[in-house]
């Protein structure tokens, strides 16, 4: 099963968790922060498919699930597009 793995700022218990990362095969999903937006703020990345989409909660695992629904319906999305009939 796949694990999210945190990356931290500061040491000891000022440390901040400031991205989540985790790999689902070959698709890889981060929740992160922007330089230009407030701390309270998470964001959802994943390479050529979600491109830095603010997530509405603030809890951090609570965005981790957003972001993978997110992922997964764009996921689902592709599928069902694939399964169409193609104009050839």
């Amino acid at each position: 099963m796949a694990k999210w793995e945190d990356e931290t700022s500061g040491y000891g218990e000022d440390a901040v968790v400031k991205s989540s990362r985790i790999r689902f095969g070959y698709f890889r999903l981060s929740v992160h922060r922007h330089i230009h937006f407030p701390r309270i703020i998470w964001f959802a990345s994943s390479p050529y498919l979600l491109e830095c989409r603010e997530l509405a909660s603030r809890d951090l695992n609570e965005a981790k699930v957003q972001a993978k629904a997110i992922l997964q319906c764009i996921l689902q999305d592709a599928v069902d597009e694939m399964a169409k009939p193609s104009n050839q």
